[in-house]
């Protein structure tokens, strides 16, 4: 052994596969998902959005999504400074406010389906 080396012990060498699915199974019962963190606003979707009954568009990742209302507002206001600066490419679309999340997953999952070029991510000719 080299001098300042630690050697591990033989109970961990032989039972290394067990401690390790051990902790596996306590993280993955502890509550937490890996995909959806929920905090005192709601279910975060992503870096940006959060859960809810409001249908977007997002032109820049090209995507849709039911978002909460401040999302949605956040979206709208957005639009509206980009129109009014002339930005030719609109950074998303407010689509619709639904009264529930499970309304906003129907039209999105319609939305996704239907074949048509999302022509409201850009500026609209006067």
């Amino acid at each position: 052994m080299i001098e300042g080396e630690v050697q591990a012990s033989p109970f961990f060498m032989k039972n290394r596969l067990l401690i390790i699915l051990f902790f596996t199974l306590i993280f993955a019962q502890s509550g937490q998902s890996q995909f959806v963190i929920e905090d005192e606003r709601g279910k975060r979707l992503s870096d940006v959005y959060y859960q809810g009954p409001s249908l977007i568009y997002d032109c820049i990742n090209k995507h849709w999504v039911c978002v909460d209302k401040m999302n949605f507002e956040k979206c709208t206001n957005e639009r509206k400074d980009m129109r009014v600066k002339k930005f030719l490419n609109l950074p998303c679309a407010p689509i619709k406010e639904f009264q529930t999340i499970d309304e906003c997953v129907v039209e999105q999952s319609r939305q996704v389906d239907l074949p048509k070029i999302k022509d409201f991510c850009l500026l609209e000719k006067n």
